[in-house]
């Protein structure tokens, strides 16, 4: 028996403040790290980012698939749950020994080879964990989700910054990454197991057929959005160096932090949007205009903050080995802002099941990011990567808004983001004025005086924001109402 779901705001709650303080660890863990040598956090990244593609690949990229159709089935959640593992666990040995063949390649150095043979181990489990995740969301059991998410990042980062003060090497670092991944791995299906009243283990032929169906265009959808995503990520170090992989990799960082909460709502709002789409296209337009702005008037801001102080940021959390790659971390920001937008533009399509369209704006994306990161890396290196990533979000939201026109316009794409986007654009040509001009030289006067200017940079964007209009009563009850939605 699926018990009653969360609310957006419960679900959502819970998965955020487990991502933020499991987030907070893994950013402690990569200072760390980073402080240490910018190789030591190329390795540890770029493997990472291995283990990170496995959660995607396992599944074909039906996580999406999974939640959407377990969120509006009746009965028979365990069975399709059971084939969808089934399903992922035989993907999953192809991918180690894929894993496994490229340790022992010449792609990457020693260091990276090391760490890869680690990361084959963390596939299967990687595998069966977001089995699990995509179907607590697709039961409203975000919540719970949210519990194995922190109980994983407290555990594994712990243990691997006490390994780090004691100055142990990246791969035991990584091998503490892979037996955690084990454990929640098996902890989260037996709890959902009980979830679903899970009796039996038989695989009902019906549901592998359906996954059969389903897998090739999601694994085409998944797979060009890794490239989209992870391109920098794993080509710098094969075509530059491990340090300049490391400068990326910091950078890299904050734009994942970015991305917490849009993901986090997306991802608590998948039953929500499912739901919109079958009854009221009107619901689901207005669903979209709220998620949009709530998304961009809490990122909008950190992301301008982050790219004004650059330089600062950097030198804070890494050191002044660091601070060259502040043009790095600008660029990052403007792709986190068009992730922002790409996340939402996703969901309704999700929502829609338009995995056509999808697959087209991804792979469009996809082949962007592919052949650009591949040049701009050899001539720009870190910058280059991160020039790539940019130009092909903007390419994946260009594509989408075509896409989308009759189902969700582009006036209410704008209409939803003007407000937010201005007074983020003010905050960050005033502040980078200020920085570079000497009209206020006591900012740059030490190493800490700027951070003093955060929070009034905040001010200033809440005044700019009040004064576009976005903080009306009326905005504030729409907010308020969706995210106490079930």
């Amino acid at each position: 028996m699926v018990k009653k779901t969360d609310s957006v705001a419960k679900g959502g709650s819970s998965v955020a403040i487990a991502r933020v303080i499991g987030m907070g660890f893994s950013f402690l863990l990569f200072i760390l790290l980073a402080r240490q040598s910018p190789e030591s956090a190329g390795t540890f990244r770029t493997v990472l980012t291995y283990i990170i593609i496995a959660e995607f690949l396992g599944m074909l990229g039906l996580h999406r698939w999974l939640a959407a159709e377990i969120a509006t089935l009746k009965e028979k959640h365990w069975a399709l749950f059971l084939a969808t593992n089934a399903f992922t666990l035989i993907v999953s040995l192809i991918l180690v020994i894929l894993y496994t063949a490229i340790s022992y390649s010449d792609i990457y150095g020693h260091e990276v080879k090391a760490g890869l043979i680690l990361g084959a181990l963390s596939v299967i489990p990687s595998g069966v964990l977001a089995c699990t995740q995509s179907a607590l969301v697709g039961i409203g059991q975000s919540h719970f989700l949210g519990k194995l998410n922190l109980l994983e990042n407290l555990i594994r980062c712990a243990i691997a910054i006490a390994l780090v003060w004691l100055e142990q090497s990246v791969n035991m670092i990584i091998a503490v990454f892979v037996i955690t991944r084990w454990c929640i791995a098996i902890y989260g299906f037996t709890s959902l197991k009980k979830m679903l009243g899970g009796t039996h283990w038989h695989i009902d032929k019906t549901f592998i057929t359906q996954i059969k169906q389903a897998a090739p265009k999601f694994a085409l959808i998944i797979g060009a959005f890794l490239l989209l995503r992870n391109a920098g990520l794993l080509t710098i170090p094969a075509l530059s160096t491990l340090t300049e992989a490391g400068r990326y990799a910091v950078s890299y960082q904050l734009y994942d932090l970015m991305l917490i909460l849009p993901s986090v709502l997306a991802m608590t709002t998948i039953n929500l949007f499912s739901n919109k789409a079958v009854s009221s296209r009107a619901g689901l337009k207005n669903v979209a205009m709220k998620l949009t702005m709530i998304t961009s008037i809490i990122i909008f801001p950190l992301i301008a903050i982050t790219a004004a102080f650059s330089q600062h940021f950097l030198t804070l959390l890494y050191g002044d080995r660091y601070i060259d790659g502040h043009q790095t971390l600008m660029i990052l920001m403007l792709a986190a802002a068009f992730s922002v937008i790409d996340i939402v533009l996703s969901q309704i399509m999700q929502a829609k099941k338009q995995y056509n369209n999808d697959l087209i704006s991804v792979l469009a994306a996809g082949v962007v990011a592919a052949i650009a990161t591949l040049y701009l890396t050899k001539n720009l290196g870190a910058n280059g990567a991160a020039y790539a990533l940019a130009v092909a979000l903007f390419v994946n939201i260009g594509v989408r808004v075509y896409l989308l026109r009759n189902t969700f316009p582009l006036t209410l794409l704008l209409l939803s983001l003007w407000r937010p986007a201005f007074a983020s654009g003010v905050v960050f040509i005033t502040f980078r004025y200020l920085l570079k001009s000497e009209t206020l030289p006591f900012i740059n006067a030490s190493a800490y005086h700027w951070v003093l200017w955060v929070p009034v940079a905040l001010i200033y964007y809440i005044a700019a924001l009040f004064c576009s209009g976005a903080i009306k009563r009326s905005h504030r009850n729409r907010i308020n109402h969706f995210l106490h939605h079930h």
